[in-house]
């Protein structure tokens, strides 16, 4: 199962990674643009990114974090936790929900040789402000990757804050992880722990 999230992961990379440069109204537009840049270089790049753990990272940070609406997602996944915690400990549960997410999944990129992402036609969401686009990622080992990604607009692009992998949205699985250890071992406990697992290589 966690190669699938990984799949999905460096899809999410491919929707949002050149936000910045390329402004489409149209998610699907942007997504199919942008897909065959960050597959291209994903490939040029393997033996360096393969030798250096910083250049994974600075890729990720560069590719996939300033696109994605993170305190969207750290927010829904400390649950009614959020609402109780003084600003400084929403800063910190963010910025080391990031950390974790990145040392969880840039290593993982290198593992995957993508083929093609097919992407279908966007949706409407649940909330009626964001979309849906269901797309299926293909290896070149055959095997493909069904997932649905949730996006939001921000100005004349889209983040993402939450994907769904074979009905399992990873969203609400953080969820399940962080809000219950929360309400079993308190914020700061929390908090401690996931400054160890950030500082995890």
């Amino acid at each position: 199962m966690f190669k699938w999230f990984v799949g999905a992961f460096l899809g999410l990379a491919v929707l949002q990674s050149a936000a910045a440069m390329i402004a489409e109204k149209d998610p699907v537009v942007q997504a199919k643009k942008v897909a065959e840049q960050l597959i291209g270089r994903l490939d040029a790049e393997r033996t360096q990114l393969e030798a250096s753990n910083d250049r994974i990272n600075a890729l990720a940070n560069e590719l996939v974090f300033p696109y994605v609406d993170i305190t969207k997602m750290a927010r829904f996944a400390m649950g009614a936790n959020w609402r109780s915690a003084t600003p400084e400990q929403q800063q910190t549960f963010t910025d080391l929900f990031k950390r974790i997410l990145l040392n969880s999944y840039a290593k993982s990129f290198l593992k995957l040789q993508i083929d093609r992402i097919d992407f279908g036609a966007s949706r409407a969401g649940a909330s009626g402000k964001d979309v849906e686009i269901p797309a299926t990622v293909f290896e070149k080992t055959g095997t493909s990757v069904p997932v649905i990604f949730r996006l939001l607009p921000s100005g004349d692009s889209w983040k993402i804050y939450d994907l769904e992998v074979q009905g399992i949205s990873l969203l609400l699985n953080y969820r399940s992880v962080y809000a219950t250890e929360i309400d079993q071992k308190g914020l700061p406990a929390v908090l401690e722990q996931m400054k160890v697992q950030a500082n995890a290589i």
